[in-house]
């Protein structure tokens, strides 16, 4: 498995197959990471991948509004390219 750190030795990231730019090859993971991983949950600590005592549930929130954002978004744009088509159509270039 390759991890990225940040600053504080918190792993930010993680592949299990292909490469991260600045990454570390690690091969004693935890049999729960996978399954517990969240961006700085854990920690790395020497040669060892330890739960992360400082660690903070992220707030989900702003993630939740910028997808709802982004969803509102994609539809008006739908309803953009049907109206230009629609346009088209009735002006014959298409």
């Amino acid at each position: 498995m390759i991890i990225k750190l940040n600053e504080n030795k918190e792993i930010i990231s993680y592949v299990e197959t292909g490469e991260i730019d600045g990454g570390i090859k690690v091969d004693n993971i935890p049999s729960d990471f996978i399954e517990k991983y969240q961006p700085s949950f854990f920690i790395l600590n020497g040669s060892m991948i330890e739960e992360n005592p400082n660690f903070k549930e992220q707030d989900t929130i702003i993630i939740d509004n910028t997808v709802e954002q982004l969803k509102q978004e994609l539809e008006q744009s739908k309803q953009d390219y049907a109206d230009l088509t629609y346009q088209l159509m009735m002006a014959g270039v298409i």
